[in-house]
Formats: C-alpha cells, structure tokens, sequence
C-alpha cells in the first residue's frame, strides 16, 4: 500500500483508482527516475499476457503514478504517451539560484596584471 498526500488522494478519487489499481501499477509499472521523482508507468507490455483480455487491467494502460523518494504518492494519472513524455525530462532536479548569485547576472570585475 502506498502512502498518499492529500493531493495524490484528490486526484485518485477524481480519476477513480482504487488501491488495487494504484498496487498493480506500482509492481508491474516501469520505474523511471526523473527530476528528483519516480515515475511509474504501466504499459500495454508491462500487464502480464494471462491479464490483456481482462478488461480491469487493460484500462490501467497508460497510468502513471509520481510516487517522491520516500514513497509518497503525489499523483496518478492516465496518459498512453506519457513515458515518451517522461523520458525527455531530466534526470536530476534544478536547482533554482537567487537573481543576486546566478552567473548571467553576474559581472565579475575584470582581471588585470598582478603586481
């Protein structure tokens, strides 16, 4: 069972993922890690061969859950092109500096000779 914030609820009643729903994808789900988050995505090819004709999983294709490093379950959504989606991401988080630190905005007095 996975922990859910208070967003990651909400949003599973919205789309109506039961627990068994959100289990099965978090097993059988392709784990990606991205921007400081895991992703899991259930595609058609990752629903067992015995399990395609049942027609509770096959509606799980496309599902996503975005689960943070402690387990938590921020999201979870349908989308059959969101691993495309989710590969280009990048891999780590950025990190955001203040205007007074970022070096475009930054000028550096010019170097001169050493006496």
């Amino acid at each position: 069972m996975i922990q859910m914030s208070r967003h990651g609820w909400k949003r599973c009643q919205q789309r109506h993922f039961c627990d068994e729903d959100l289990d099965f994808v978090w097993i059988h789900g392709q784990e990606i890690h991205r921007t400081g988050v895991i992703f899991y995505f259930l595609g058609r090819r990752d629903i067992p061969s015995h399990l395609r004709q049942n027609e509770t999983y096959r509606k799980l294709e496309g599902t996503t859950l975005l689960v943070s490093l402690t387990d938590e379950l921020i999201t979870a959504y349908r989308n059959k092109t969101a691993c495309r989606e989710i590969r280009k991401k990048d891999k780590r988080r950025r990190t955001l500096l203040p205007p007074h630190l970022d070096s475009a905005s930054t000028t550096l007095p010019p170097i001169g000779p050493r006496f």
